[in-house]
């Protein structure tokens, strides 16, 4: 069962694309809680002259770049192994073009190429994911609902789900998620 469940993993984008995002993004969110906790002290601090809206709104802010960068090298590492750890490349003894090859075809085969082009769209969609997340987070701060730790919890994750909901939307409508060259069973070598 778990080998059947890797091979969907690896031949199916949209299971692996989300599952790389939602896993880079939840895995991001547990790292990054306990520095999230200590600096919290030390960034309002800083801001201590200040009302405690300011405070809060400083140390949402600095959540949300410590879980920027963390979720980023994340989902880049799973991506990796999803689509090209292990992966052996076609021989290259006639570098010609594939007639057979429709022009405008976007390439997925080069792992940054890839990984960037999803990067940009959640880029794209950074606006509703810090929207969502740091607002959720700076609410239940600033009512003392919850503790800056769980407050950051909860606020990423929703923004996870969030955008999840609308890049899945999205790639559905724009192809993203159709099987390409690399996870064609035709470039599998088969045994004889």
């Amino acid at each position: 069962m778990p080998q059947r469940l890797v091979k969907a993993y690896r031949k199916h984008r949209i299971i692996n694309i989300n599952f790389n995002l939602v896993a880079s993004g939840l895995l991001a969110i547990a790292i990054a809680k306990l520095p999230v906790e200590w600096i919290s002290p030390w960034v309002q601090s800083l801001f201590s002259g200040t009302s405690k809206s300011i405070q809060e709104a400083a140390v949402t802010v600095t959540a949300a770049v410590i879980d920027g960068l963390v979720d980023v090298a994340l989902y880049y590492t799973l991506h990796w192994l999803a689509n090209h750890a292990g992966r052996a490349k076609p021989p290259r003894a006639m570098p010609m073009p594939d007639p057979n090859r429709p022009r405008g075809k976007r390439h997925r085969g080069s792992f940054f190429r890839d990984a960037t082009g999803v990067q940009l769209q959640r880029l794209a969609l950074s606006p509703v994911y810090y929207g969502v997340s740091m607002l959720l987070m700076f609410v239940l701060r600033k009512t003392e609902v919850l503790s800056v730790g769980w407050a950051f919890v909860v606020g990423f994750t929703a923004g996870i789900l969030a955008t999840r909901v609308i890049h899945t939307i999205w790639g559905l409508r724009t192809g993203l998620f159709e099987p390409d060259h690399h996870h064609d069973d035709a470039h599998e070598t088969k045994p004889t």
